[in-house]
């Protein structure tokens, strides 16, 4: 095949819940040429109050302990919602609190206090943390957006949709 003049396009290809797009050029003589670009990737998890069936980026999982609103906030596993966002999560006996670092954020919340360290500044929290069955449960809406995503409610069905792009 010959191409008279360079030729040039995108090209895009999804595979198991991602999109990747690159650039594509054909020159005169025929040499291909792929260039990629930096393509944000989108994590999309699903919750509803009261079920232990979570999806994360239209994958069905379950988690050890169903999200609950209590005191007008929901509440989550720390473990399921830090490491779903790629961050860890350390926990302190000795003080009974969590440490939560995602990159150069870093949330520090106590059993029981209804204070927050987030990004060296302290927060006012609606409700505690606490602990159920031995799982640390946490303020969803501080970690989520704390670290970057977007939480969205819907009401009428107790869904919470979270969008989050991954660093």
């Amino acid at each position: 095949m010959t191409y008279g003049a360079a030729e040039t396009g995108n090209v895009s290809a999804y595979a198991f819940g991602l999109t990747t797009t690159v650039a594509v050029t054909i020159n005169a003589a025929g040499v291909v040429t792929i260039t990629t670009a930096p393509v944000a990737v989108k994590r999309v998890i699903v919750l509803t109050i009261g079920s232990d069936i979570v999806t994360v980026d239209g994958q069905a999982t379950s988690i050890d302990a169903a999200p609950e609103i209590v005191a007008g906030s929901t509440f989550v596993p720390i473990r399921f919602i830090a490491e779903t966002f790629g961050s860890t999560v350390a926990w302190i006996p000795a003080t009974k609190s969590v440490t939560i670092v995602l990159g150069s954020t870093t949330i520090g919340l106590q059993i029981g206090n209804k204070t927050a360290v987030i990004k060296g500044k302290i927060i006012v929290l609606e409700a505690a943390p606490y602990i159920k069955n031995s799982r640390t449960m946490v303020p969803l809406r501080v970690i989520t957006e704390s670290f970057g995503g977007d939480v969205a409610w819907d009401p009428i069905n107790h869904i919470i949709t979270i969008t989050y792009l991954l660093p």
